[in-house]
């Protein structure tokens, strides 16, 4: 048991040679629209999120400026952001009639092309990769989409000529609904003989077609991409994970072609995309995790998420689940876990209270109330560790193959539990704790958090083998229930007996969660790295049958089973 455990664990994926390594050396980027201002400030901030490549997005005042005022901003922003340590991967020409390539009237091309012609100028004063425009405006009517793209493929043959001769490399972006360029065919049709130009892959814009079947249909002409997630009923620009994109696929198919750019966010800040830049990194980050987890374990989709309740775990795939009916892609059942003595299958995993994916989305930690906690694969369905613990409610995994353990209320319970791993039978340390219903382990920080009846405690390590209380503070109410980490690991999800809690490791102030529901008993709250939250709320005694979700709103029915606990799969 231990030899596989410490194969399944300890060992990290380790990247195969060639195109595997692509995504690695995709550098993160971001379109400016999501700054507040181009203030030096601002880009220094925006370098320490993790950000090192921008496009620059031009302001309507700048726009609408002088040629002289542009030059200067221009100047000064390449200044500013080399300062800052960041890249200016690319800049969009506006967009607008005074862009239009597509305009058939030959009287207006001209002064059309100009302005063109100037923002390629402009961005090779900043020392661009990369230059974007837009192929047409729109509504353009099916009676004049030949015209249009003959329009346009004009005016590219002159701006291809202009920008090699300046050393600039021209992007046409994908375009969604009637503009020119909305789907793979059209767009190589319009670059059909015109090899200086490349293409702006923009993933929300599609509404044709798939975007990696859009990827693997104009293959190496992408020279750059905006990256954002939407319902394919619209461009919508949400952070990936929000919408119905499958990111594993693009991200292959983005491989399977050689890009090699900047792996450029395009998300704007609206009413229902409540984000800034900050949160890009996180996401970016569990946007490869689950890839790679795809490539070199099982094909768990970026956008599921676990349920436990009664004997079981299931794993579903949200994006493919519909109306109210989950789409369960894996499931696991203590009942007829033949690797497991048969007084834990059978009776200390009965009501299964919390599950959490570990190990890049390989391994899942269980906590059963009946008096058990175990890690088991997720490829081949091996439990690989197990031990006793009364009525378990959480657990974590630590640095040094090390397990912290809560359990809640029981003649042997009420205490924090300490093991390790290769002794699953001698915990090595416990702390009284009345209630013990949530740990966590914090890496930034190095600690671990547990919460109890009306405490929020901070343990640190100590030698490696037990555990001692550095700090903890009285929560909002009283019979604490679930404890979570957010993705950026600064805040911490807090649930007691009346409401639902956020609490900030840097200040340690307890905030109320804005325009989350006001329910008794919340039994878990995770929200992934696009914002959603996934909830439980009982509707009888401590179970629900249903897993709830919140920015958007969802719900899907489990009439079979009693579920304790939800959570993201990945986070």
């Amino acid at each position: 048991m231990l030899t596989v455990f410490a194969a399944g664990y300890l060992s990290q994926p380790c990247l195969a040679q060639g195109k595997k390594r692509i995504p690695e050396s995709w550098k993160l980027g971001t379109a400016s629209g999501l700054f507040p201002d181009l203030t030096p400030e601002t880009l220094k901030e925006v370098k320490a999120s993790g950000i090192e490549h921008i496009e620059v997005n031009w302001k309507p005042e700048l726009v609408n400026g002088t040629p002289a005022e542009r030059l200067a901003f221009a100047k000064d922003f390449h200044r500013n952001a080399r300062k800052a340590g960041l890249v200016i991967w690319s800049t969009h020409i506006p967009y607008g009639k005074k862009f239009d390539l597509a305009e058939t009237d030959p009287e207006k091309r001209p002064d059309i092309l100009r302005n063109a012609k100037e923002y390629i100028d402009l961005a090779m004063e900043m020392k661009v990769k990369q230059i974007v425009i837009h192929p047409s405006t729109e509504p353009i009517p099916d009676s004049e989409r030949a015209a249009k793209i003959a329009a346009c493929r004009e005016s590219l043959k002159e701006l291809s000529v202009y920008s090699k001769k300046k050393g600039a490399s021209l992007n046409i972006e994908c375009l969604p609904r009637t503009c020119l360029g909305n789907t793979s065919k059209e767009i190589l049709q319009i670059l059909d003989g015109i090899d200086n130009i490349g293409i702006c892959f923009d993933s929300n814009h599609l509404l044709k077609e798939t975007p990696q079947d859009f990827v693997k249909a104009v293959n190496k002409r992408i020279r750059t991409v905006h990256i954002s997630d939407y319902d394919n009923v619209n461009e919508r620009h949400w952070l990936p994970g929000k919408g119905i994109i499958d990111w594993n696929e693009v991200i292959s198919a983005l491989v399977e072609v050689g890009y090699k750019g900047s792996f450029m966010y395009e998300a704007v800040k609206k009413a229902d995309n409540n984000y800034s830049f900050k949160d890009l990194k996180p996401n970016y980050e569990s946007l490869k995790k689950a890839w790679i987890n795809q490539e070199y374990a099982q094909s768990i989709p970026p956008k599921s998420f676990l349920v436990c309740g009664d004997s079981k775990i299931l794993i579903v795939h949200y994006n493919k689940s519909r109306d109210s009916i989950p789409e369960i892609i894996w499931s696991w059942d203590a009942h007829l876990a033949k690797d497991l003595p048969e007084t834990f299958r059978n009776r200390k995993f009965n009501s299964t209270d919390d599950c959490k994916a570990i190990n890049d989305g390989k391994q899942i930690l269980i906590s059963s109330s009946s008096g058990a906690i175990a890690i088991l694969n997720v490829s081949d369905k091996k439990v690989v560790f197990y031990a006793e613990v009364p009525n378990a409610h959480s657990v974590a995994i630590l640095p040094g193959n090390k397990i912290a353990a809560a359990a809640s209320t029981h003649a042997n319970g009420n205490k924090i539990m300490l093991f390790d791993i290769k002794k699953p039978n001698e915990p090595l340390f416990t702390d009284s704790l009345y209630s013990a219903h949530g740990v966590v382990w914090d890496a930034k920080r190095k600690s671990l958090f547990a919460l109890g009846f009306d405490v929020l405690r901070e343990y640190k390590i100590v030698d490696g083998k037990s555990l001692s209380l550095n700090a903890h503070w009285k929560i909002p109410g009283e019979g604490g229930h679930e404890l979570g980490l957010t993705s950026d690991e600064n805040t911490l999800f807090v649930t007691e007996h009346t409401g639902a809690w956020t609490f900030n490791l840097n200040n340690h102030q307890f905030t109320k969660i804005s325009g989350f529901p006001d329910a008794e008993n919340i039994k878990s709250l995770n929200r992934d790295s696009a914002g959603q939250y996934i909830f439980t709320i009982p509707e009888k005694s401590w179970w629900t049958y249903h897993v709830r979700f919140l920015r958007p709103e969802r719900s899907f029915a489990f009439p079979d089973m009693k579920v304790y606990k939800a959570r993201w799969f990945y986070q």
